[in-house]
């Protein structure tokens, strides 16, 4: 029997079928990482109490 350059026991085809599992579950989970990264929970609101917040306000101001 031929020695496969020392991996012994695994065939050309499944050595080829690991690394595209390992590649496909590597870029999912880079994609994830960068989705759950992003962003954060709830709407953009203003800082402070609503009574003290002015925008948006119209513009020109009117006389």
């Amino acid at each position: 029997m031929r020695s496969m350059g020392g991996m012994t026991g695994m065939t050309k085809g499944a050595m080829r079928g690991a690394t595209r599992l390992l590649g496909t579950l590597l870029l999912l989970g880079a994609l994830a990482g960068g989705l759950a990264a992003c962003g954060k929970k709830g709407g953009p609101s203003a800082p402070g109490p609503a009574s003290h917040i002015t925008y948006p306000r119209t513009y020109p101001a009117p006389d």
